[in-house]
């Protein structure tokens, strides 16, 4: 009997880690949100930018400067709350302490900005956790504001981000390819509440569709290019 018992247990378990995967969604790169800001002359368009996942458009941030998208561009991903992102996700590994990095990108990408200066600058200081972006051809306005995202982080590393609800911030990431490597596509961070992540610039009108579990967000979209950048 004490043997049915462990068998059954072990059933259980192994069902709640199989539950506990995370399922691949379909993921097409539709532009980015509004209009386009790019970081310099020449340059890239920062985020937000809208993706459509399994066919429902959601404002995204992205927090990879490593590799190229396009509108139209369609691939496989993974949707990890934290603790997945943490575990399993794209930066877990070679990429230093993965929880600060993941907290510090959460955090980040719901911060507000006003003015394309602070949205480039945010933006910078997002690419930044994971990477090490040229700031060099940023102007003095853009410079100023991403040493403010920056200060401000580590103000928030330091209070262990006391007050931020991170159970609301979704990391999407590919389910193929490393970072750097051709043909991986830039992972994004969302929320599927207020209550985290989804940079965007101060509150903007939305129209909620809400499915299933909750995945939402239909927002006006516009096509662009974003050409990859390689870290040196």
């Amino acid at each position: 009997m004490k043997n049915i018992l462990l068998s059954f247990g072990m059933a259980i378990a192994l069902t709640g880690m199989a539950l506990a995967t995370p399922l691949p969604v379909e993921v097409v790169f539709e532009g980015t949100y509004g209009t386009a800001v790019l970081d310099h002359p020449g340059g890239v368009a920062v985020t937000p930018y809208e993706v459509s996942i399994n066919n429902v458009i959601q404002v995204v941030t992205c927090y990879d400067i490593q590799d190229a998208v396009e509108p139209g561009n369609n691939w496989q991903a993974y949707e990890y709350t934290l603790d997945d992102a943490i575990a399993g996700g794209m930066f877990s590994t070679g990429f230093g302490d993965a929880t600060l990095g993941y907290k510090s990108v959460g955090w980040l990408s719901a911060q507000t900005y006003v003015g394309t200066d602070a949205e480039v600058g945010l933006q910078y200081a997002i690419w930044d956790v994971f990477g090490s972006p040229d700031v060099g051809s940023l102007t003095t306005g853009q410079l100023t504001e991403y040493n403010h995202y920056e200060s401000i982080l580590a103000t928030a590393v330091g209070n262990n981000f006391t007050g931020f609800d991170f159970s609301h911030t979704t990391y999407l990431e590919p389910t193929t390819g490393a970072v750097g490597a051709d043909g991986t596509k830039q992972p994004f961070v969302f929320a599927i509440t207020s209550g985290g992540g989804d940079q965007t610039s101060a509150p903007e009108p939305g129209t909620m569709v809400m499915i299933g579990s909750g995945l939402l967000c239909l927002l006006s979209s516009v096509g662009f290019k974003r050409f990859s950048r390689k870290r040196s």
